[in-house]
C-alpha cells in the first residue's frame, strides 16, 4: 500500500518521502535488482523501509527537485458516483439521473480525452456556480434536510413544519440571489448574447446554447422548436441552422458504412413537430 514518511531535519525542515509499504515481495524477489534500478527514477514506486514514529535516522544526501504542478484530474464516469456518495448527493438509484440532468441543462459536458471520457464544467455552469448562494452550494444542506426528514418519520416534527421551514429558507436564498452583484452581471451577459435568427413557429429570438440552438428565453417558452447540435444523425453547424430558420430545410452531410459521403435534405415537419430526413441530394 502507499506510504508517506515525514522527516524533520535540524528541527526546522520537513522532508516528505513517498513510496510503498511492501509486506512481502513474493515472486518479485527474483527481480529485486531490476526493481531497485527502476524505482530510482520513480519516487512513487519506491519500497520504503520499516520505520516507526520518532525513529532517529541519518540523512546521507539532499537535493532540490524542480517539478511542474499538475491540475487535479477531472471526474469521469467511473468515479463521479464516489464523489456524490462522499457528500451524500442523491441515492444510488438517482445519481445517474442527477448527472444526466446537469448535462441536459448545459451545466457540465462529457468530453473525450483519448480513450477516456471526463466531465467538464461549461461556461454556463461556471457562471451558475458564481451566482448560487453559499448555503445552496454547501454539502451540509443535504445532511440537514435528510436529518429533518428522518425527524418527520420518527414523529418528532410534522411534515407541514418541515415544509414551512424549507419555504422560508428558499425565500431567503432567493432574496440573497436577487441582491447579488453576480446575478446582475449574469443577466447582462445573457442580454448581450448573439441572436442568430427568429423561431419560424413563434417568432421569438433564437440563440446558441451548449447543446442546441434554442429560444433566448427557453425556460419560459411553450414553443418546442429546438435545433439540437446533432440532429437527424448528423452534426448541424451555424450555417445550416440559419437555413433551417429561414427556409425550413437544409442539407445534411452523411457517410455510408463503407465511408462514402452522401447528402440528404433535413427539414422541420410541422405536423409532427420534429426534424426529419427527406430526399437524397446529388
Amino acid at each position: 500500500k502507499s506510504k508517506t514518511i515525514y522527516t524533520k531535519v535540524d528541527n526546522k525542515y520537513i522532508f516528505i518521502t513517498k513510496g510503498k509499504d511492501v509486506k512481502d515481495l513474493g515472486y518479485k524477489k527474483l527481480f529485486e535488482k531490476e526493481e531497485t534500478e527502476e524505482n530510482e527514477t520513480d519516487e512513487e514506486n519506491n519500497v520504503l523501509p520499516a520505520l516507526s514514529i520518532n525513529d532517529q535516522i541519518s540523512v546521507k544526501a539532499g537535493a532540490v527537485k524542480e517539478n511542474v504542478t499538475k491540475p487535479k484530474p477531472r471526474y469521469n464516469v467511473g468515479n463521479i458516483t464516489d464523489l456524490m456518495e462522499k457528500y451524500s448527493i442523491g441515492r444510488p438509484s438517482t445519481m445517474g439521473e442527477i448527472v444526466n440532468k446537469c448535462i441536459n441543462t448545459g451545466v457540465i459536458e462529457l468530453i473525450s480525452k483519448g480513450k477516456k471520457k471526463e466531465y467538464k464544467a461549461t461556461d454556463f455552469g461556471k457562471n451558475i456556480i458564481k451566482i448560487i448562494p453559499e448555503e445552496l452550494k454547501s454539502t451540509d444542506l443535504c445532511h440537514r434536510v435528510e436529518e429533518r426528514i428522518a425527524d418527520v418519520r420518527k414523529g418528532k416534527i410534522i411534515l407541514t413544519e418541515l415544509q414551512e421551514e424549507v419555504y422560508k429558507e428558499q425565500e431567503q436564498m432567493l432574496k440573497t440571489l436577487n441582491n447579488s452583484s453576480n446575478i446582475s452581471s449574469f443577466k447582462t451577459s445573457m442580454d448581450n448574447v448573439e441572436i442568430i435568427g427568429k423561431c419560424p413557429i413563434c417568432g421569438a429570438d433564437m440563440i446558441e446554447t451548449q447543446k442546441a440552438y434554442s429560444h433566448k428565453d427557453y425556460k419560459n417558452t411553450v414553443c418546442k422548436y429546438t435545433i439540437w447540435k446533432e440532429t437527424c444523425f448528423t452534426k448541424i453547424n451555424l450555417k445550416q441552422v440559419k437555413e433551417l430558420l429561414e427556409k425550413g430545410q437544409t442539407i445534411g452531410n452523411y457517410k455510408s458504412k463503407d465511408g462514402k459521403p452522401y447528402k440528404r435534405i433535413i427539414y422541420y415537419n410541422k405536423d409532427t413537430s420534429r426534424f426529419e430526413m427527406g430526399e437524397y441530394v446529388k
